[in-house]
């Protein structure tokens, strides 16, 4: 039976030890919803593999002020058919691979934030041989100046699992025009059985898109290799 372990690394914000300046070209905004009068943007969602360069429209990509929701929907229609498994992108989400600079000692695993994650190549090699089922890499276009590493891939980590009722102490509620749900991270996770991959031992939530997680099979493999840069919290199936 499968096991799952939220994935993080309490080391992540050493600058001294990891120095990376990176940002993205592209992404959706915010949105100013004129339904549940809030203004907000996703965190943690992104397509490092999606390239909006052929797009006529690409420059308006680059403007990520919210914006009101018809607006949104308007940017979001053309990337319909550019993301993976039919997925509809909410606000906020991130667009393109990373671009910038390294300079320092890098780990395994490296972390841009705490919902961001990178590798260096021949780490994934060395999982996919153990069988460990992981998602779509694609390079980080990053510069590297007096670092132990060449190069690192950036995890496109999709939105896969989903939350059970029964991790939240109160209801919770989401507007029907934005999609904003008003959940703030339990201290108790639990996600719903149905919703676990089987084609990817590692991914994120869909309601709380910060959380990061992995199977057992990931995990065991990263420890079996000794693999740096992460540490792991067994989570509550239901």
């Amino acid at each position: 039976m499968t096991k799952l372990f939220k994935v993080f690394y309490e080391g992540y914000s050493a600058s001294d030890v990891e120095q990376l300046r990176v940002n993205r070209k592209w992404g959706l905004p915010g949105v100013k919803c004129s339904v549940c009068h809030v203004t907000w943007a996703t965190i943690g969602v992104a397509y490092p593999s999606v390239d909006l360069s052929t797009l006529p429209e690409e420059k308006q990509y680059r403007r990520l002020w919210p914006v009101p929701l018809d607006e949104l929907e308007d940017r979001r229609r053309p990337l319909l058919d550019l993301l993976p498994n039919g997925l509809v992108p909410p606000p906020g989400t991130d667009l393109g691979p990373l671009v910038g600079t390294g300079r320092g000692a890098f780990c395994d695993f490296v972390w841009v934030d705490p919902w961001t994650l990178l590798a260096q190549p021949e780490v994934l090699e060395r999982l996919r041989k153990s069988e460990v089922h992981l998602p779509r890499s694609v390079p980080a276009l990053i510069t590297f100046k007096k670092a132990n590493i060449r190069e690192l891939v950036e995890l496109e980590l999709e939105p896969r699992t989903l939350m059970a009722r029964a991790a939240f102490p109160n209801e919770v509620h989401q507007c029907r025009a934005c999609g904003r749900n008003d959940a703030t991270m339990p201290e108790n996770i639990v996600v719903q059985r149905s919703t676990i991959p089987s084609d990817v031992d590692i991914f994120r939530d869909r309601l709380m898109t910060t959380l990061i997680l992995a199977t057992d099979r990931f995990v065991e493999s990263v420890n079996r290799l000794e693999l740096s840069g992460l540490e792991f919290r067994e989570v509550d199936i239901a």
